[in-house]
This record gives C-alpha cells, structure tokens and sequence, in this order.
C-alpha cells in the first residue's frame, strides 16, 4: 500500500511496499536494456580520444593535498583562494588537460568582528561561548531577539507537542 505522509517540517514521506518496489524495478528492465544498447552504440561511434592523460599516483594526491591544506583558509573569494584556483589551473595543465580556465562567479565575501549569543533572563545576562556561520546573512546592529524554546531531542513525536 502507498502511504503519502506530510511532517511538521512540510516534508513529504513517500512508503511503497517492498512488493511494490520490486514489481515497480522489474518494470524498468525492458527500459534499462534500450538505454545500456544506445550506451554502448555511442561508445562504439566515438572517436578514440586524442590526448593521454596519466592519473597522478596516489602519493602525489596526497602530496598536492597536503600543499593545499598548507594555506589557512581557501574561503571563496579570499587571496588563498585565488593561489589554490591557480595551483589546480597549473596541475590540470600539467597532466596534459587543454583549454583549462577560470570561470569568475561574482560572491559576497565578508568577515565577521563582532558576534555573540545572550541569553537574557529576568534575573541575568548569560553569555553563551558561539562561533558565526561563514557565509549567511547579515544581522543588523539590533542582532536578533526571540524567544528561547527546549524541544527536548528534537524527535517528531515530542515536537508534535
């Protein structure tokens, strides 16, 4: 039996019996065949490719990926991150690959200077240790006032409450 649920976050759970996918999967061979033949057509018809690339060994991955985690940061945008852009345009050169380049994407790059989060009671001010989340919004000077609710663990049945 197909059973259609909506949750409290308005996320839609779709149950199909084991019976049912299985018939609904056996269905699909016929398809599957047809496009595994056309696969293999397109293979057959295409050209060999006319550059040989020779993947890098194991060692030097994991050398280049150690030279990359060297820089402190690689957030989009930064000065790290164009070097790193840079380093991957000259190793894919390298291996032989053509016609590499950049594509700019215009991105709001920020740093955060001053974040915190208060919890304010009738009797206290209790400042809680936090970090900022890179690349969200801003807050305004004002920051964000709302109420503090517990939902427990956060299951579905306790949040249904």
């Amino acid at each position: 039996m197909n059973e259609i649920k909506e949750s409290p976050e308005h996320v839609i759970e779709f149950r199909l019996s084991k019976k049912k996918f299985l018939f609904n999967l056996i269905k699909l061979i016929p398809k599957m065949k047809k496009i595994r033949k056309k696969a293999e057509q397109i293979l057959l018809e295409a050209e060999p490719p006319k550059l040989k690339v020779e993947a890098p060994t194991s060692e030097k991955v994991q050398e280049d990926l150690e030279s990359i985690c060297k820089v402190p940061h690689r957030r989009i945008g930064t000065e790290h991150a164009h070097e790193i852009e840079d380093f991957l345009v000259s190793k894919c050169k390298e291996l032989g690959l053509e016609s590499v380049k950049k594509e700019p994407v215009e991105v709001m790059n920020w740093g955060a200077t001053n974040w915190k989060l208060r919890i304010s009671t009738e009797l206290e001010e209790i400042d809680v240790p936090c970090f900022y989340v890179l690349n969200t919004g801003f807050t305004s000077e004002n920051g964000i006032t709302a109420p503090l609710v517990y939902i427990g663990t956060g299951k579905k049945r306790i949040l249904r409450k």
